[in-house]
């Protein structure tokens, strides 16, 4: 999960503070339209929480990475571009994905980790998710000057999906339960 997350959230940084603001400023209007993008993510992510309070799945970590491939089509959307509005509306499901998945991560570590050794995990989780992010939001404009922001955005889509396929294809992610542990 933390090696998958090391690149995701490189790939998403880069793609979400570099060139999705440039997407919107180019073909969307600009820091408005931007904005709007943003807050619909923002009652996204408000909505997930919600959900997660009410929703608790047998597999919370298989539910959590699927909920994941909701951020793919925002990046997808600037690329084409779409318009404001479908764009929006993926931002929010975006928002309602990274929210399931995070609150979904936080349990399983709860649940499965020892409580003496949950600072310590969570210490190697954040620290190993967010060690490259600095990367991504690098290389993300050279990037996008060399292969053009669309492709660029399409390129970091791409990145996102084999990450997260990456997580689904671990058995223990895909079998993990909030069964009490043995």
């Amino acid at each position: 999960m933390v090696l998958a997350f090391t690149f995701l959230n490189m790939d998403f940084r880069g793609t979400f503070t570099v060139l999705a603001p440039e997407g919107a400023r180019t073909s969307l209007g600009g820091a408005a339209a931007f904005g709007s993008i943003i807050a619909a993510e923002g009652v996204g992510l408000l909505a997930g929480g919600i959900g997660g309070l009410k929703f608790k799945p047998r597999r919370p970590l298989l539910v959590g990475c699927v909920a994941m491939f909701l951020v793919v089509p925002v990046p997808l959307l600037l690329a084409v571009p779409a318009p404001l509005i479908a764009i929006t509306i993926a931002a929010f499901a975006m928002g309602v994905g990274l929210e399931t998945f995070t609150i979904y991560w936080d349990t399983a570590l709860q649940h499965h980790v020892p409580q003496a050794a949950l600072s310590r995990v969570s210490s190697y989780d954040v620290l190993g998710s967010i060690v490259f992010v600095p990367i991504g939001q690098a290389v993300a404009g050279p990037i996008a000057e060399v292969v053009g922001t669309g492709t660029a955005l399409v390129l970091g889509a791409a990145v996102m999906v084999l990450a997260i396929l990456a997580m689904l294809a671990v058995g223990d992610i895909r079998r993990m339960t909030n069964d009490p542990p043995i």
